[in-house]
């Protein structure tokens, strides 16, 4: 399947996340920042693969999932030189599928209010989720990410069009 953009070797510059790219590249920074020094993200919503490329840049492994894998992701991890940390499932995140331990997640698959709730429901054990498309053309997202502190505790910082949870009250700067 060839790329339907052209490469230029810089993937924040290409990032599904367009005109937000280097905001979501610093969030991945100082999120694998806080884990160990091997950090592993689950992500969600593979699409073209280019947020689990930019992930692997600063996390050791990023495992995400795509109901409908595309071979485009497997040629951008290769061109990123990140395919060997990059583990594409295919389907919807569950628990029993997940890696034994994983450090944050990355929320970007149905722009639903129940598809933000069936993931995050699997992957907030890890006490770090961060949320794409918090805006409200996605009505779904806000009103889950709105509701998240009152369900599960924690605190939520928002710069949209993303959104961190954290599982406890730690402040985001």
């Amino acid at each position: 399947m060839p790329l339907d953009y052209e490469w230029r070797g810089d993937i924040v510059k290409h990032s599904a996340i367009i005109g937000n790219g280097e905001k979501f590249e610093a969030m991945l920074r100082k999120m694998a920042g806080l884990g160990p020094s091997d950090p592993i993200l689950v992500e969600t919503g593979t699409h073209k693969g280019l947020s689990a490329a930019l992930a692997a840049k600063y996390f050791a492994a990023v495992h995400t999932w795509d109901l409908r894998p595309r071979d485009v992701a497997r040629t951008v991890w290769t061109k990123e030189c990140v395919a060997d940390r990059v583990i594409q499932h295919e389907g919807q995140v569950c628990v029993g599928a997940l890696p034994e331990r994983f450090d944050a997640a990355f929320i970007d698959s149905e722009h639903t209010f129940e598809g933000c709730r069936r993931d995050f429901d699997v992957v907030h054990v890890c006490g770090l989720v961060l949320f794409h498309d918090y805006d409200p053309k996605f009505t779904g997202v806000i009103r889950f990410v709105e509701g998240i502190v009152d369900v599960y505790g924690g605190a939520v910082y928002r710069d949209p069009p993303f959104a961190l949870w954290f599982g406890d009250e730690r402040e985001w700067d």
